[in-house]
């Protein structure tokens, strides 16, 4: 076993899929019922234009978001509604936030994770993990995504931690190999039995 592998001195959890399921199908059924749209239409509304990534920059508010819905598909909820339905459908990952609670003791521990202020507010008000992490590093707040380098270098900056001491955990294949470009340990979440398996393999439990 490598010196890296026995050293991590900071862990990083992404959130969706790996400590919370996320159904967009259902929020975007949910928004297209208000505005008597079939789904895929406001789908393209999200994905054509790069919406998606503006949100999850941090470039466009929770209001802005909802006037743009309102304006382009009739959206007819007020703004609590469409809070409701944008933030409506998490699911806690039960196994997998254990872990990060062992881990937290253990190691500091943060969130790095692609999200946008209404999530990450709807997932402080309703999850006590994100109370067991000693920082969070998130793309609305940063201005950058994974698998960007930008915001591997700022969470890092966060933990004042080095690449080779820093594990990474994330569903995404892409984040993952990102991560071990710039010097990180990296794995990639697939179940939670498979993650205490690599927690045990880095030492960590």
């Amino acid at each position: 076993m490598t010196g890296k592998t026995r050293d991590i001195q900071a862990v990083f959890f992404d959130i969706g899929n790996v400590l919370v399921s996320f159904d967009g199908g259902a929020v975007l059924r949910d928004l297209a019922w208000a505005a008597r749209r079939h789904p895929l239409k406001v789908a393209r509304l999200f994905w054509n234009g790069k919406l998606i990534d503006r949100i999850e920059r941090g470039e466009i508010l929770p209001r802005e978001l909802y006037k743009q819905l309102r304006d382009e598909m009739e959206f007819k909820g007020g703004f609590p509604h469409f809070k409701r339905a944008w933030c409506g459908h998490f699911r806690l990952m039960r196994d997998s936030v254990r872990l990060l609670e062992r881990v937290a003791k253990r190691r500091p521990t943060y969130l790095l994770s692609n999200t946008n202020r209404l999530h990450y507010a709807a997932l402080q008000r309703r999850y006590a993990f994100t109370r067991k992490v000693k920082a969070a590093a998130l793309s609305h707040r940063l201005g950058a995504r994974k698998p960007e380098a930008a915001i591997y270098h700022a969470a890092l900056t966060m933990a004042g931690a080095a690449p080779e001491g820093s594990l990474f955990i994330d569903d995404l294949s892409a984040n993952v190999a990102a991560a071990k470009k710039l010097g990180w340990n990296a794995v990639r979440f697939t179940t939670a039995k498979a993650l205490h398996d690599d927690l045990i393999r880095y030492r960590i439990l």
